[in-house]
């Protein structure tokens, strides 16, 4: 007998009140069918969420059991809940039940995998599920959307220094006495220009407990300046998982999502810090690259170049006598690693030949001019609007008069409201496109500053690191062998515009 709880199950009951409750009817079921229950060593419960059969320990030793000859069928309530993974899982589990022998038994049907038509009808049935669970994600994704751009906090765990808290239907944040202490790692950070390490070291000194463990550490405090909540905003979809394939293998990773895909709200919750305050704390972080504990920055490319697989910073790597390389992180690597000489070289190239001149293009097309075009047609079509409602007191005085009959004003009015319409609908599409106030000729000064310590050696590393990141936003990389010991690069910029 295999359980497992759904998400279509009842939401108000517990797992195990379901899974006792299904445990009861398939007992019923066995003793009709076969004349005893199925006993306790013969029981296998589920009440992890994964989808795949490598993510559910209970149902893969199911499949290992199911090799064994005496094991004439496996007992569930549906078919869905042996697998609702994807075309893979859908025909391992019919293969491992077609060529062990083994039939499956419902309170409806019992499949036989071996006839073509059973075989058919239980794989409809897995299908169904799967197609009903991509549904109801999205559905689930849809609304966690919608309650984010309320001002909900979705999240099951609030962050240090507030309490989650439910108001009516939605949940929202409430701070506590913990709050006085995320004050102060804010102003320690931008204020009095305390490190992150160095604020983790006084907040032990202090005596102050940390959320989770015993001490303050580095990583720890990092994780509270990069918090949005704690300006009052709510962020979801900041991370998500992306399959990649490695050696023939398909390897789950964690990767940070790319901006625009990145919801922020206002939230329901009182901010501790302002938003200015937040904004100089990233302004910060993105100005130190991090570097080991009481090292020197040796890379000036640092935080700066990523691997474009993986999303990853490229590590520094020198050997003694050899080459310094900059290598991907991942193992194995997602790409070749370069020299870093060969890296700047190209990055030079591609800066003064690609992003310089798309730069100076923009200066020449005015596009720094962009947001006072739209904020000028914003205008006209809010002087427009105007006189639609002008227009349209007029008709509404022409009715009560008796200068127009009802179905005159009704025409005329109808017109007219098709026109506010539009004009609302364009109003709304200048306002949410506004483009951002770009000062190009100051970008096109911190591009060439940038150019100028790629290719100055003697400068401080520090110093040509903190210029070029403050234009340049990332450099993806990727590689591939040219042959004869050759790397072939391929650099991939986005400034900071």
């Amino acid at each position: 007998m295999y359980l497992r709880k759904s998400r279509q199950d009842d939401p108000n009951e517990t797992v195990e009140e379901v899974l006792s409750k299904h445990e009861m009817q398939l007992q019923e079921h066995a003793k009709r069918e076969l004349g005893y229950e199925i006993p306790e060593e013969n029981i296998y419960r589920e009440i992890v969420s994964g989808e795949s059969i490598e993510e559910r320990e209970e149902i893969k030793k199911v499949l290992a059991r199911i090799e064994d000859p005496r094991v004439a069928g496996v007992i569930v309530i549906e078919p869905q809940r042996l697998s609702r993974g994807d075309l893979e899982d859908c025909g391992r589990l019919i293969n491992d039940l077609r060529y062990t022998h083994t039939k499956v038994s419902t309170p409806m049907m019992t499949y036989d995998l071996e006839k073509k038509m059973d075989r058919k009808f239980f794989q409809d049935e897995l299908l169904r599920g799967r197609d009903y669970l991509e549904y109801t994600k999205e559905i689930l994704y849809r609304g966690r959307v919608a309650a984010v751009k309320r001002g909900c906090y979705i999240n099951a765990n609030p962050p240090y220094g507030y309490n989650r808290i439910k108001i009516g239907r939605d949940w929202t944040l409430e701070p506590n006495n913990e709050s006085d202490v995320v004050k102060m790692i804010f102003d320690w950070y931008v204020n009095e220009g305390l490190t992150a390490g160095a604020i983790a070291r006084k907040l032990n000194e202090l005596g102050v407990p940390a959320s989770r463990s015993g001490e303050w550490a580095r990583y720890t405090i990092l994780t509270i300046l990069d918090n949005i909540h704690y300006a009052g905003k709510v962020r979801f979809c900041d991370k998500g998982q992306v399959v990649v394939v490695e050696d023939g293998e398909r390897i789950k990773r964690t990767l940070r999502r790319p901006r625009e895909e990145v919801i922020i709200a206002e939230g329901k919750h009182e901010g501790l810090i302002t938003m200015e305050m937040f904004e100089k704390a990233q302004n910060r972080r993105n100005d130190h690259p991090r570097i080991q504990y009481g090292a020197e920055l040796v890379n000036p490319l640092a935080g700066v170049l990523r691997c474009k697989k993986c999303g990853r910073v490229m590590l520094f790597r020198q050997k003694k006598g050899g080459a310094t390389r900059l290598i991907c992180p991942t193992k194995p690597n997602c790409y070749k690693s370069a020299k870093i000489e060969q890296v700047i070289s190209d990055l030079i190239v591609l800066l003064e030949h690609s992003n310089l001149p798309e730069l100076e293009k923009k200066i020449r097309n005015g596009d720094g001019d962009a947001i006072n075009i739209q904020k000028r047609r914003l205008a006209n079509l809010t002087k427009q609007m105007q006189e639609y409602r002008v227009q349209e007191d007029k008709q509404y005085e022409f009715l009560e008069t008796g200068f127009y009959s009802q179905e005159r004003f009704n025409r005329q009015n109808a017109i007219l409201r098709a026109k506010m319409e539009e004009c609302d609908k364009q109003i709304y599409q200048a306002r949410s496109s506004m483009p951002k106030n770009v000062n190009y000729l100051e970008k096109r000064v911190a591009l060439l500053d940038a150019i100028a310590a790629l290719k100055d050696d003697n400068m401080p590393v520090k110093e040509r690191n903190r210029i070029i990141r403050k234009i340049v936003d990332k450099v993806d990389y990727t590689s591939t062998d040219g042959g004869l010991g050759v790397t072939k690069l391929s650099l991939e910029v986005t400034l900071k515009l």
